[in-house]
């Protein structure tokens, strides 16, 4: 794994499919650190895939780095304006570092973008947006 990862860092072209499905691979198989190593090369050498950085955002989430997920999350926000689930899963990371402010900006953020009934994220955002009201001052009413 480590020469796989060193040769990428030095290749001047991969095969960023191929390091992709391997990347979801170890992500699915629940090896977190290593899938998050992998999309961290994939999101140097494409920068522009928002794919390597939800990858990037949801290994380092479930693995419990929640910091280093909120960056990439921020990353994937920036690459599709509209997309709520970026926002979504920024504002459970910053939910879980306790910071309340910028939990319920990322989740205003969210529920912005889902606005349409029928988005499978609209229910979820309402309720976590319900469930947080008194731990995050800026979604009073």
């Amino acid at each position: 794994m480590q020469r796989l990862l060193e040769m990428a860092k030095v290749a001047p072209k991969i095969d960023c499919e191929s390091f992709y499905a391997h990347a979801y691979a170890l992500y699915q198989a629940n090896s977190l650190s290593q899938a998050a190593e992998v999309f961290q090369v994939l999101c140097a050498r494409s920068p522009l895939d928002q794919r390597f950085w939800f990858g990037l955002g949801a290994s380092c989430q479930e693995s419990g780095r929640f910091a280093e997920a909120e960056r990439a999350w921020a990353m994937a926000a920036l690459l599709d304006p509209l997309d709520p689930y970026p926002h979504f899963y920024a504002a459970q990371c910053a939910h879980s570092l306790n910071q309340t402010d910028d939990a319920a900006l990322a989740l205003l953020k969210a529920e912005e973008r889902t606005t349409d009934l029928e988005h499978p994220l609209h229910e979820v955002v309402l309720l976590l947006k319900e469930q947080w009201r008194n731990r995050c001052p800026a979604l009073m009413p």
